[in-house]
C-alpha cells in the first residue's frame, strides 16, 4: 500500500473512531436524560397522588417504598429506589410515611408484600417532622406485620450523638411487629457513597437485574460567583454576606431548577492537597427562580441564585482564631469571578403547595432570612391570586431577629418595598442587643399572642428558618405555651408548621 493510501485509510479509521465515540457520548447522554425523565414522571405521579390524598390501590404492588424525610434527601433516595425497581420490571408503590396507614400496611403484610424504608433522623434522634404522627401512633406499640419483608436505609450524620436513631427505632419496631428483614439496616452517614452502593447492590438482587443505576445526589457543578455584598458592616454579630452565583452555561436544566424553600449544597475545597474533601454544606436559597435584580430580563436557562452566608468564627484546637471551612471560603476565600462547587437539593417539607392561598407567618433570625425571602419573592409573583389577602392585611407577616438596629436591618429597602406593595402585610424586627431585656423572636411572638391566634384562625401557615438552638427551640416553646401541644402537633400534621432549621 502506498503512503497516500495508508494516510487515507488512517483518516478513515480516525473518522470512524470519532463517529463511534460521538455515538457513545450520545447514548450516555440519552440514557441520562431518559433516567431523569423517568424520575420526573414518577415524581409527578406521586405529586398527583398526594394532592388527591390517595392511598395504595386495592390491586397493590408487591413492593412498597416508604420515606421519612426532613430536608428531601430521604425522599430523593426513595424515588431513585422506586425507579430502580421499576426499571427492573417490578411493580412498586412509593409514598411518604405521613400517608401510610397502619391497616394498609397490615393488609400488605398479609399478602406477603415487601416494604423498603428510607428514613432520616432529625434533631436529637427524632423522626422527621412529617413522620412524627406515624412515630407517635402506629410505632408506639408492636403491630401485626407477620408476612411482611422489609429493609431499612437509615440516613444520619455521625457528627451528632444519635446517629440514625430513628432508622434504628423503625427497624426495632418492624422486627417487634413480626416483619422479616431482607438485610441488615444500612446506616448511611451523609449519603456516603459506599453505603449507597450497598443499597444499590441489594436493589439489583431484589430486582433480578445488573442494571440498577447509581444512587445519590447529582455531581457538583461550577457556579460562578458574580458578586458578594456585606449586609451588616459594624455589627456585633458575625459578618453576613449576600452571594450571587451564576450557573455554568452547559448546566442540565434538570439540575438547575429549584423552588422557593429549596437548598443549595456547597462543596468547600480541601484545606490541604492531601486532606480529604470536607463535608458539603447546605444553605437555604435566598430567592425565587428568576431575575436577581428588579427589572432584569428573565434568564433563558437556569436562573442565578443567591445565598446568605454568615462568617463563622471560632478558636481552633491550638487556641488560634479561625473561621469555618465553608463560610470562610465563601465569605473571604473564593474571589468574585471564581467558581463554587454547588448542586441544588429539593426541600419539599419547606416548600409551599401549588395553589396554596393561605396567609403566611414567617419567622427567622440572621441568615434564616434567606429561606423566608424566597417565599416572599414567590408571593410577589402571585400578587393577583392573593389580592384579597393583601387587601385584608393577611398576606404575610414577617418576624425577624437580629442584634442591632443600627447595623442589622438586613435588606431594609427590599422589605420596605414589600410592605408598600402589600406583599408583606406586617414586619416585626427584633434586636437583641439594643435593650437590657435582650428580646428574641419568641418574645415578640408571645407578646403578639392575640395576633397569632387571629392569623391562625384565618388558616395561616407558619414557616421558620434559622438556628435550631436559638430560633427553633424558643419558638417551639412559645407555640406550645400559647396553643398547646395538641394544636402544635395538628399544625405539623397538616403542613401548617414547616421548619428549615440548622
Amino acid at each position: 500500500m502506498s503512503w497516500p493510501d495508508l494516510t487515507a485509510a488512517r483518516g478513515l479509521g480516525a473518522s470512524l473512531s470519532l463517529l463511534a465515540w460521538l455515538g457513545l457520548c450520545a447514548t450516555v447522554r440519552w440514557r441520562h436524560h431518559r433516567a431523569a425523565h423517568r424520575l420526573g414522571q414518577l415524581q409527578r405521579r406521586l405529586a398527583r397522588g398526594e394532592r388527591q390524598g390517595t392511598a395504595p390501590a386495592s390491586a397493590e404492588p408487591a413492593w412498597w417504598v416508604v420515606w421519612a424525610s426532613q430536608t428531601g434527601r430521604a425522599q430523593a433516595l426513595a424515588l431513585q429506589t422506586a425507579q430502580a425497581l421499576q426499571g427492573a420490571g417490578v411493580a412498586v408503590q412509593a409514598l411518604p410515611m405521613a400517608r401510610l396507614a397502619l391497616d394498609a400496611l397490615q393488609r400488605h403484610a398479609a399478602q406477603g408484600g415487601h416494604c423498603l424504608w428510607v428514613a432520616s433522623t432529625s434533631g436529637d434522634g427524632d423522626p422527621p417532622e412529617s413522620a412524627e404522627a406515624f412515630a407517635r401512633g402506629p410505632m408506639a406499640l408492636p403491630a401485626a406485620l407477620q408476612g411482611l419483608r422489609h429493609a431499612v436505609l437509615a440516613l444520619g450524620d455521625r457528627r451528632y450523638p444519635h446517629f440514625c436513631a430513628f432508622g434504628d427505632d423503625l427497624e426495632d419496631w418492624l422486627q417487634a411487629s413480626g416483619s422479616l428483614a431482607l438485610t441488615t439496616t444500612l446506616r448511611c452517614d451523609d449519603e456516603a457513597a459506599d453505603t449507597l452502593r450497598q443499597w444499590r447492590d441489594q436493589l439489583r438482587h431484589w430486582g433480578g437485574t445488573a442494571d440498577a443505576p447509581d444512587l445519590g445526589a447529582p455531581a457538583f457543578q461550577p457556579w460562578r460567583l458574580l458578586r458578594r455584598e456585606h449586609l451588616n458592616p459594624g455589627s456585633l454579630g458575625g459578618p453576613l454576606y449576600l452571594l450571587t452565583l451564576a450557573p455554568p452555561p452547559d448546566l442540565d436544566p434538570a439540575h438547575g431548577a429549584w423552588q422557593a424553600g429549596d437548598l443549595a449544597q456547597v462543596q468547600p475545597p480541601a484545606p490541604a492537597p492531601t486532606a480529604p474533601p470536607p463535608r458539603p454544606r447546605d444553605y437555604s436559597i435566598a430567592g425565587h427562580p428568576g431575575p436577581v435584580a428588579p427589572g432584569a430580563a428573565a434568564p433563558s436557562g437556569p436562573s442565578p441564585l443567591q445565598l446568605m452566608v454568615r462568617l463563622h468564627r471560632h478558636v481552633d484546637a491550638a487556641g488560634h482564631p479561625a473561621t469555618g471551612l465553608a463560610s470562610g471560603w465563601l465569605c473571604h476565600g473564593v474571589p468574585e469571578g471564581g467558581t463554587v462547587a454547588l448542586r441544588l437539593r429539593a426541600h419539599p417539607h419547606f416548600r409551599r403547595e401549588p395553589g396554596d392561598a393561605r396567609p403566611l407567618i414567617l419567622l427567622g433570625n440572621g441568615a434564616g432570612l434567606a429561606g423566608l425571602r424566597a417565599h416572599l419573592q414567590a408571593l410577589a409573583r402571585e400578587a393577583g391570586p392573593r389580592r384579597a389577602l393583601m387587601a385584608r392585611g393577611r398576606n404575610a407577616w414577617l418576624l425577624l431577629g437580629e442584634r442591632q438596629a443600627a447595623h442589622d436591618r438586613l435588606l431594609e429597602a427590599e422589605l420596605q418595598q414589600a410592605l408598600h406593595s402589600g406583599v408583606l402585610s406586617r414586619l416585626d424586627r427584633v434586636f437583641s442587643r439594643d435593650t437590657p431585656e435582650a428580646p428574641y423572636v419568641g418574645h415578640r411572638l408571645r407578646a403578639e399572642a392575640a395576633t397569632l391566634h387571629a392569623w391562625l384562625a384565618d388558616g395561616a401557615a407558619l414557616y421558620l428558618c434559622g438556628s435550631l438552638q436559638g430560633l427553633g427551640r424558643s419558638v417551639d416553646a412559645v407555640l406550645h405555651e400559647l396553643l398547646g401541644e395538641a394544636a402544635v402537633q395538628a399544625l405539623r400534621d397538616t403542613g401548617r408548621l414547616r421548619r428549615d432549621v440548622y
